[in-house]
Order: C-alpha cells, then structure tokens, then sequence
C-alpha cells in the first residue's frame, strides 16, 4: 500500500506542475496583445509622461522627449505627431535650435541616435550632422511642421 500511496503521491505533483505550467503560458499568451498598442496610445503615453515631465519642472527638450519615451514611436509621422501635441498643450516647442528645423521625415533617424546618460543627452551633434547630410536640414528661416511666415 505505501507504494501505492508514493506513486499516487508523485502522480498528482506531475499534474499539478504541468497544469500550473498551462495556466502561466496561458496567462502570458492572454496578455501579449495588451503589451501592443495602437499608434493612437503610444503617441499620448508619450504625450503624457512629457507633460508629466514638464509639469512637475523635471525636464524639458529632446532629453526630455527621450526620457518620455519618444524613441519608442513607430514612425517619424508618429513623432512629429507627438511633438505637435506637446507644443500645443505647453505652448513652446519641445525641440530648440538646430533640432528645432529637422524636417518631420527625419525625426526617427535623428531620435535613434542618441542616447541619454543620467542628465545628459549624448549624441545630438552627430545625429544633427547626420540628419544635415541626408538633407532633412530645412534651414535657418523654417521650423518644424511650418514654412516661415511673412
């Protein structure tokens, strides 16, 4: 009888163990379509942990962009979509100088690469050089998203 009792005993640790093991995998395989997101939620998280960023006088320009998430966008279109509702919600533009006259086309290749260290953004004279030499650079009298107005 005890080896009956053993072999019962192991029996049922074998089917705990896998059934425990068909829940987790079906629990992961439940939550994969919540980890992506649509164009629409990526945008306004990154939106919202800006503001975040901002409001609570954290951080502000590309490093504050980076840190937001920004480089997690899909698209250059998604990106200047991002900063266009940044700029209206905070009525000044997240990117200034040289950055500021990237053409919408060449945000992702500019965001790509650079990289934030603590406080410090690394990269974004390069990344500006490179951006100018594929001609995303539209010049001194053009920002972002807008001809220059007369």
């Amino acid at each position: 009888m005890d080896k009956l009792n053993l072999i019962a005993l192991i029996l049922n640790a074998v089917f705990l163990g896998v059934n425990v093991w068909l829940l987790i995998r079906h629990r992961r395989k439940d939550r994969a379509p919540v980890t992506t997101s649509t164009r629409e939620d990526r945008i306004e998280r990154v939106v919202a942990e800006y503001m975040h960023l901002v409001t609570s006088h954290v951080d502000t320009g590309v490093h504050a962009l980076i840190v937001a998430g920004v480089k997690g966008l899909h698209t250059s279109d998604e990106i200047g979509d991002a900063i266009s509702r940044i700029a209206d919600r905070t009525g000044t533009h997240p990117l200034v100088g040289d950055a500021r006259r990237l053409a919408p086309a060449s945000l992702k290749d500019f965001f790509a690469d650079l990289t934030v260290l603590g406080p410090v953004t690394i990269g974004e004279k390069e990344a500006l050089a490179k951006v100018r030499s594929t001609s995303g650079y539209r010049g001194p009298d053009e920002s972002f998203g807008q001809g220059r107005q007369v």
